[in-house]
């Protein structure tokens, strides 16, 4: 049965379109970007607009899922007491999907606490928590699979082993979700063609040293 869909990602333009850069730094470990607002309607060059329902199988081919290395090979770590350690989590849109945004949640295992977060790129917008709701938005990207944010965490009390994993986002509305928004690769209608891209979560694992 279709559900209605209320999740608003942010799509990117003017400003943001051709942004580029090494990374952009995140100083709040409770959720790369999180913001306090949810009222972007002031913000220069970048337009809330409602997405329409996404579909109700998602695409095997599109996932968002966790690894240890920015190559989204490593699925598997061992970690000593305190001992610091990344969690990247890997978009992977194949031709023919251009996207723009991106959402997901985030589980950890217990005993372990995220110091911080950083974007693959500069110019990232960004709402909400890893741990409901993390919604993204950047310029049109071209199909491929890369690190789409990275989560600097360690180890403390507690820790003994577990699955990190991706799963759909919790929305205040109750309607959650897990995916991309689409744009076109052609620049003047990046941003009419826009429809959720319903993907696959992941987990990966890591174990006591």
């Amino acid at each position: 049965m279709p559900r209605p869909v209320h999740i608003v990602m942010l799509v990117v333009v003017g400003l943001l379109i051709g942004c580029s850069g090494e990374g952009g730094k995140s100083g709040d470990g409770a959720g790369a970007g999180k913001s306090e607002s949810n009222d972007f309607a002031g913000t220069p060059g970048v337009q809330r607009i409602p997405d329409p329902a996404p579909p109700e199988v998602p695409n095997e081919l599109l996932k968002i899922r966790p690894a240890f290395d920015e190559a989204g090979v490593g699925r598997e770590l061992a970690v000593g007491p305190r001992e610091i350690f990344t969690i990247y989590i890997i978009g992977e849109h194949p031709d023919p999907y251009y996207v723009t945004g991106a959402a997901f949640r985030m589980e950890i295992p217990a005993g372990v606490e995220v110091m911080g977060s950083q974007f693959f790129t500069e110019g990232v917008m960004s709402i909400g928590s890893y741990k409901e709701s993390l919604q993204m938005a950047f310029a049109c990207r071209e199909p491929e699979s890369q690190w789409l944010v990275k989560f600097i965490c360690r180890t403390v009390d507690g820790f003994t082993g577990g699955e990190v994993r991706t799963d759909e986002s919790i929305n205040h509305t109750g309607v959650n979700f897990i995916g991309f928004s689409s744009c076109s690769p052609d620049p003047q209608r990046q941003h009419e063609e826009s429809e959720m891209l319903l993907s696959v979560g992941g987990t990966s694992t890591l174990r006591m040293k």
